[in-house]
């Protein structure tokens, strides 16, 4: 449907299963709303952000599907050592030669790293580098008194400061002063 003459602007449930479609096998909104009879990019988010007929959610769905499309694309663009040769002709000898085709790999290459950084943009939980929260020593707050002192001592002589609780041994119940040694 067009709101007067060009693209469409109204939402219809057939585009918009139109789009969703395109979506989920990996089109770009941007490729799917190049052609004058679709709406433009800017109309479909906008149908995304007022959520009618819950075109929101399925759009948020079809993102989520367009990451994994793009990610099977760049499996295949990385699988695929079809195009990695070529023959040319040897300037010396006339003969044809077998060649790798480097621009062809640097183009793969960046295909690849492309989808799956737009992979890991769309869908991080799934694609996006994954950090590494473990803690590797027990939390402080799960120490007893002589637990604490006992780590902050061994924190002090790892920087070089001496570290006094009050007592000559250290496990006394003084301030906990630090010092520099000179």
């Amino acid at each position: 449907m067009t709101n007067g003459p060009g693209r469409p602007t109204l939402y219809s449930p057939e585009l918009a299963e139109l789009i969703l479609d395109r979506m989920w096998g990996g089109d770009t909104l941007t490729s799917i709303c190049e052609p004058d009879d679709m709406p433009a990019a800017q109309t479909v988010r906008k149908w995304a952000r007022l959520d009618p007929h819950g075109f929101g959610a399925a759009f948020a769905r079809a993102r989520e599907e367009q990451a994994h499309a793009l990610f099977d694309r760049a499996r295949d663009i990385a699988d695929d050592g079809s195009r990695d040769y070529k023959e040319e002709e040897d300037p010396k000898t006339g003969r044809a030669r077998v060649v790798v085709d480097y621009d062809h790999i640097q183009r793969s290459r960046l295909r690849v790293e492309t989808y799956m950084k737009a992979a890991a943009r769309l869908l991080p939980r799934e694609y996006g580098d994954k950090l590494d929260l473990t803690v590797r020593e027990d939390p402080l707050d799960k120490l007893d008194e002589d637990g604490l002192r006992k780590r902050a001592l061994d924190l002090a002589s790892q920087l070089g400061v001496s570290l006094s609780f009050g007592d000559e041994t250290g496990a006394g119940g003084g301030s906990g002063d630090a010092k520099k040694p000179h």
